[in-house]
């Protein structure tokens, strides 16, 4: 796709996502993890501060945009759409594979940012069947001393912080 149609794209979605709640958003995550190359940049232009497509690292990066927007792994193979129906993992397998991950991406301490962004979407986890599987997952990871649950946008602001030495 060209960049201006890409920039266009990204322009209506975010004044669609406005214009509906009365806030601009200020992050992104892309449909599919897809994007182009120059996505970024224009996420950037269009003030957009963080984003949450690559699952190339642990921990929060800036990207190399003017103005900088920051990057936000996330586990795109624990994402449910991935897990449960593409690679048709079994439901009840869900918590102790989250627990899993939460545990060896914990192991780098406090001071290493690691992040654990999960994909959730209602259509499929928010069935009755399944429900109780991620509310599983959700209290043993909140039940660990370390554990913080964060929007997305909680975590950008303090990865931010971090990362400009404010902390």
């Amino acid at each position: 796709m060209a960049p201006d149609v890409i920039r266009s794209h990204v322009r209506a979605c975010l004044d669609t996502l406005e214009a509906v709640s009365g806030t601009r958003p200020t992050g992104w995550i892309g449909q599919d993890f897809g994007q182009s190359a120059g996505t970024p940049q224009i996420l950037a232009d269009e003030g957009v501060r963080w984003m949450a497509d690559w699952a190339n690292d642990e921990q929060p990066y800036p990207m190399n945009t003017q103005p900088a927007i920051l990057s936000i792994p996330v586990l795109s193979e624990l994402d449910d759409v991935q897990l449960l129906w593409h690679r048709r993992v079994a439901t009840p397998r869900y918590p102790g594979l989250i627990a899993e991950a939460y545990e060896v991406l914990s192991r780098g301490g406090a001071t290493s940012a690691r992040v654990m962004v999960l994909g959730l979407h209602a259509w499929l986890f928010g069935m009755a069947h399944r429900i109780r599987y991620l509310d599983e997952a959700m209290e043993r990871i909140a039940a660990q001393p370390d554990a913080w649950a964060a929007t997305l946008g909680q975590l950008a602001d303090w990865s931010q912080n971090k990362l400009s030495g404010e902390d």
